[in-house]
């Protein structure tokens, strides 16, 4: 049986890998060593590793740079492989960060996937093929933050077409393809493959927006609390991370549990929401990322009643608000939650909620892009950071 990297050494490796950058593979390792509850006798071999090459950008800007890397175990993961990632200043920022139509292509496994995402772990898959591949692992632990994160879950969805055990661990990663490509990642890893670690308060794992899903589909994955109340840029930093995660194992781990199992559920806490109550502020991470969870369960609802394909269209802001208009004119019972949802929104960002609102798809559009460009604001600051 494949031994789980615990909490605290997952994390430590994902902020040890930026180090590859500067093409130090060896104090990428050394800094997962130094943590607090590591020991120092070492995870993977940094002697034997090889370093990963990638390019991140667009058409205008691009660099290549060490991106991540390949280690054998040792010790008790002896037999067993690390691939890690690192985040990035990512070039095209604002193309994963908008609202607009995000264009996809297929993963490895086939599955429609984030084009940006792909695009930079297609520069390194051969070279971390090959040297996974070469070391005919038991098990293959893939490790990163931020944009590390979102190239990681394409690693594992390479490597598990080719039939190796794969753990996934990741953290503040922005979502990365449809439906299917999450519930596919979903079913082939498990619970017990598959740790995403987000904070309430981290922007970027809000992006991009819908459809984008993440993994696990039916869950929140590992979800914490984080620094303060609101969202945050230190909310997105590994020490941020490691700081949370402390020294427990993973089933110990705080769990936040805010998500919605009816569009009932969300109804009601849209309702009390709107008219006052639960306590919400301006730029309320909690107060968001709850809104943003019953925006989703709205849109299933309506998908479903009048029979539109929510999650495998366009992602454009204007498609989303096509859709609650089509439910706000059909469907009384979704008129009146989207007109909650709209109240929570303005209230969220300051702005003086009416208690009437004329819900045309222009306002709808307004109020989700006032919505996603709050969110994309903070993440880019963030992402900034991480240079």
């Amino acid at each position: 049986m494949p031994t789980l990297l615990t909490p605290a050494e997952a994390a430590a490796l994902a902020q040890g890998v930026y180090d590859v950058r500067n093409n130090d593979l060896a104090r990428a390792l050394q800094i997962g060593r130094r943590q607090p509850g590591l020991g120092t006798t070492g995870l993977f071999d940094a002697a034997g590793g090889t370093r990963l090459v990638g390019t991140s950008g667009n058409a205008w800007s691009s660099a290549n740079t060490g991106f991540g890397y390949v280690a054998s175990g040792v010790g008790a993961h002896s037999g067993e492989c690390l691939v890690a990632f690192r985040g990035t200043e990512f070039s095209s920022t604002q193309d994963w960060l908008s609202n607009i139509n995000m264009p996809l292509t297929p993963s490895a496994g086939g599955h429609p996937v984030h084009q940006g995402f792909m695009g930079v772990y297609s520069s390194l898959a051969v070279s971390m093929r090959e040297r996974v591949m070469a070391t005919r692992p038991t098990c293959v632990h893939i490790v990163g933050h931020s944009l590390g994160g979102a190239i990681a879950s394409l690693a594992a969805d390479d490597l598990i077409l080719r039939g190796l055990p794969v753990k996934l661990y990741t953290f503040g990663a922005p979502r990365v393809g449809l439906s299917a490509f999450a519930r596919h990642l979903s079913d082939a890893l498990g619970s017990d493959g598959l740790f995403r670690v987000s904070h309430v308060n981290d922007p970027v794992p809000m992006l991009p927006v819908f459809p984008f899903l993440h993994a696990p589909v039916d869950g929140v994955g590992i979800l914490l609390r984080g620094p303060g109340e609101r969202i945050t840029v230190d909310a997105h930093d590994m020490t941020a991370y490691i700081a949370s995660l402390g020294n427990v194992g993973w089933s110990a781990q705080p769990i936040v549990r805010a998500d919605f199992t009816s569009l009932e559920a969300a109804e009601a806490w849209l309702r009390a929401s709107a008219s006052g109550g639960n306590g919400i502020h301006t730029l309320s991470a909690g107060s968001l990322w709850l809104a943003v969870a019953a925006l989703r369960r709205i849109l299933n609802a309506t998908g479903r009643i009048l029979g539109i394909e929510v999650l495998g269209a366009a992602t454009a802001v204007d498609r989303i608000s096509a859709i609650l208009h089509a439910g706000v004119q059909a469907v009384q019972a979704i008129a009146e939650a989207v007109g909650d949802f709209v109240r929570v929104v303005m209230r969220v960002a300051g702005l003086v909620a009416e208690t009437a609102v004329d819900l045309t798809r222009a306002f709808l559009g307004w109020i989700l892009r006032m919505m996603f460009n709050m969110i994309a604001g903070f993440a880019r600051r963030a992402v900034d950071r991480l240079v």
